[in-house]
């Protein structure tokens, strides 16, 4: 099924609710920037059925290409994402990057399915974030970061919550204000398109079906 933003429209719903945290402190010589996005929707549908089409993030995560269905994957195998083709040129407008080279390696931590879903990040800091400040990534920080999906079902209504911890950047303290405008721009365009394309696709598919 292929949809455009306008034809989703009709699937929109003052029940989605989406929210950016965005922080960014001094540590010394150097600044530390963090985000988490949170994301919560409710569909008129049971959790099996919401499942069969949330565990498939191609289906709704409609301008990203993901090389697999992720909710099927086996605890502990990676995977990856990159911004799919057709959507090139809206992410390098929005972000200021090429994006035709980049992708985004994750491992899957944890499934339970029709319930939970947890990716992890685990790697040098080389986030598209870093571009944004002009200068490489610092080597040899370990990060963290984690994808989280959770469905919750109640009289036949699945809420679908999901949280995204994103993994910190650090740039020289003199970068402070570009770094933060950086994420707080970030955080608006990613709650954005949670709000009128992710959500209203996933309920067009799993309420449809």
């Amino acid at each position: 099924m292929t949809s455009t933003v306008s034809s989703l429209e009709q699937y929109h719903s003052d029940l989605d609710v989406t929210r950016a945290e965005t922080s960014v402190e001094r540590v010394g010589e150097e600044v530390r920037a963090d985000c988490t996005l949170w994301f919560t929707s409710v569909l008129n549908r049971p959790a099996a059925q919401t499942w069969e089409y949330a565990k498939d993030l191609n289906a709704w995560h409609i301008d990203l290409s993901y090389n697999c269905v992720i909710g099927d994957q086996p605890e502990g195998t990676s995977v990856y994402f990159t911004v799919a083709e057709p959507y090139y040129d809206q992410y390098e407008q929005n972000y200021g990057i090429d994006v035709k080279n980049w992708r985004k390696d994750l491992t899957v931590k944890f499934v339970d399915p029709e319930r939970l879903l947890v990716l992890e990040e685990l790697s040098a800091p080389t986030n598209v974030l870093d571009q944004w400040v002009g200068r490489d990534s610092v080597k040899g920080r370990e990060i963290a970061a984690y994808y989280i999906l959770a469905l919750n079902e109640h009289d036949g209504q699945t809420t679908v919550m999901a949280r995204f911890t994103y993994a910190p950047t650090w740039a020289p303290k003199e970068n402070e204000d570009q770094l933060r405008a950086s994420f707080e721009a970030m955080g608006a365009e990613v709650t954005a398109r949670w709000k009128t394309q992710y959500f209203p696709m996933l309920r067009q598919l799993v309420e449809a079906a």
